[in-house]
Formats: C-alpha cells, sequence, structure tokens
C-alpha cells in the first residue's frame, strides 16, 4: 500500500479528509499520493541540475589527454604484419 511520505501531505490529507465518505478518502489518497510523487521528482531533478551546473563551473579544468602508444609485429612472410596504433602514423 502507498503511504505519504511528506509531512506537508500527511497534514493536507488529515485536514481534507474530514467528514468526506471512505471512497473519497481513498481517491483523495490516491490524488495526494500522485501529486507528492511528481513534487518530490521535481526537487530532486531541480537539485541535481543545480548540483551538476555548480559542479561544471567549479570543476579544475582537466589536462587534455594525447593517447601515446604503438605495437606492431612482423613475421616471417609479407603478409604476417600486425600494428596497433593510439596514433596516426608519422608519414601520413
Amino acid at each position: 500500500m502507498t503511504h505519504l511520505k511528506l509531512n506537508e501531505f500527511k497534514e493536507a490529507y488529515r485536514r481534507s479528509s474530514k467528514g468526506l465518505p471512505f471512497w473519497a478518502k481513498h481517491l483523495l489518497l490516491g490524488f495526494l499520493v500522485w501529486l507528492e510523487t511528481r513534487f518530490i521528482d521535481a526537487k530532486v531533478k531541480a537539485e541535481l541540475e543545480r548540483a551538476e551546473a555548480e559542479y561544471w563551473l567549479n570543476a579544475p579544468p582537466s589536462p587534455p589527454s594525447t593517447p601515446t602508444g604503438h605495437y606492431s609485429e612482423r613475421g616471417s612472410s609479407i603478409w604476417d604484419e600486425m600494428s596497433i596504433s593510439t596514433n596516426p602514423p608519422k608519414d601520413q
């Protein structure tokens, strides 16, 4: 069963449900749970966006990365050559 999590919504339910029949209380609770879920999601999304923006404003710049490395093998024939590189060859 789904329950309300925030005190503001619990208080709103207590005040609004007085004098209502059971079926109306059930509908009111369902609506408040739906509304509270959307409210929490919106607050979390806004806080995450704010924190991400603050992080990128205050983050130290990272030095550019330049991958290096080259591996080459030659076999006994002309077709047995293998080369793996992260940088383009110097002759191109």
